[in-house]
Order: structure tokens, then sequence, then C-alpha cells
């Protein structure tokens, strides 16, 4: 099985233990409070602790607070009803490899530290892709095009916070680095046309993940919130 966010799952289920909270039976003032942005999303099923829900619940909200774009995907999510299972599972990330993932409902950290929007960011993107535009399915028939795409759209939304510094170029050629950066500047000009239209041109090219490369893929994620507005 593959995950999503540049990790590969090696073994392991997700028969996780913790001894959570079974029921409502928390009084007003006690563990749940500070948890609002997650606890829509949070499955019965994860495995955090304390502290931890709330490390998950600043990192959501900087998620939520950093784009207009990804407010619009969170409050999808939650209108689909999705529960997510979030949870610290070393054993699940290959060394080297990130340190989260998303696949199947569940967000996988590596660490506490890691509990953050710098990792947090592209799993949810991850997990809007699957539930709301692809499905599982799909998203394994593609995954470089899929990698790819969330990894456009984290860069849209830098230019469009006019913060500088792309991902989807990162460890790539010098041609790559330079015409990518230019396509990304592009948004801000022509809007999401040019983004749709050359997403091929470089994805194609782009050398960032190993996996499947469709050559018939449409970026709707990106057209989606993007470019229906």
């Amino acid at each position: 099985h593959y995950c999503f966010g540049e990790c590969e799952i090696t073994g392991g289920d997700n028969t996780g233990g913790g001894g959570g909270n079974s029921g409502n039976t928390n009084p007003p003032g006690s563990s749940e409070t500070g948890i609002a942005a997650i606890k829509p999303l949070y499955a019965e099923t994860s495995t955090l602790d304390s502290q931890q829900k709330t490390l998950l619940n600043t990192a959501m909200t900087d998620f939520i607070e950093r784009s207009e774009k990804f407010k619009r995907m969170y409050d999808n999510l939650l209108a689909k009803g999705v529960k997510i299972k979030f949870e610290i599972n070393p054993g699940k990330l290959e060394a080297g490899q990130g340190r989260a993932s998303y696949l199947n409902n569940t967000i996988t950290f590596y660490s506490e530290e890691h509990i953050h929007l710098d990792y947090l960011q592209e799993e949810l993107i991850h997990a809007v892709q699957d539930l709301d535009c692809y499905g599982q399915s799909y998203m394994f028939s593609a995954r470089k095009n899929i990698e790819f795409e969330a990894k456009v759209i984290q860069d849209i939304v830098a230019e469009i916070e006019g913060c500088g510094g792309t991902m989807g170029n990162m460890g790539q050629s010098p041609d790559f680095f330079e015409n990518y950066g230019k396509w990304i500047e592009e948004y801000m000009k022509k809007g999401c046309s040019s983004i749709i239209s050359r997403f091929h041109e470089f994805c194609e090219l782009w050398t960032g993940y190993p996996g499947t490369y469709k050559s018939d893929f449409s970026p709707e994620t990106i057209i989606k919130y993007f470019f229906n507005e």
C-alpha cells in the first residue's frame, strides 16, 4: 500500500491503542477546550493525547486562516461529514521519505514535533483530493500527478500571499526551477488558465516523485478551488 505525502507504508496496521475517552464524558473546561478547529474532523479512532490535540488544533487553525482556498477545502470536508483519524506512528513512514502521510482517512505524523502546519497542510490537500475530487483508486493510478498538484496548490497559495518561495521546483534542474517559478507567478497576472493549460508541461518533467504519471489527468482540485470561483 502507498500513502500520499512522499512516504510508503512498510507494514503494521492501524490498531492504535490509546486510552481515549469513550463517549462525551468530558466536563466543560476539560481536554475538549481549545480544539474547536479539529473537533468536527477528528475521528474517535484517533490516538493523540491532549497536548498533541492542542498542537493539531493550532496547525488546523493556521491552515484555515492561511488562505480562503484552504478554508473552503476545510468547510467542504466538514460538509461531507468527513472524519479523519490522526495518529503518531513512525513505523508507517520510511526514513527520509517525509514526516507525515495521508491514506484511508488517516493522517499519520512521524512524531509530536511534526504536528505543525508545515506537515499538516499537504496531507489535508491529499484528503481533499481523495474525498472531494478523485477518490483513492484514481489517485493511485496517477500518483505523480496527485503529488505535483498538491505542490502546485501550495505554491499558488504562497504566491497569493506574496511570501515567495516555491516547493514544486525544489531539487529540480536549473531550467525547470526557473521556468516553474515563472509559471507560478503567472497566476497573479493571468489567473488559473495558464496553470491548468501548462500543468502537464511541468508535471511530466517533474522528478520530485517516482509515482505513475497519467497523461490525461485533469487537475480537478486546482480547477475546483482556484478556477471555478
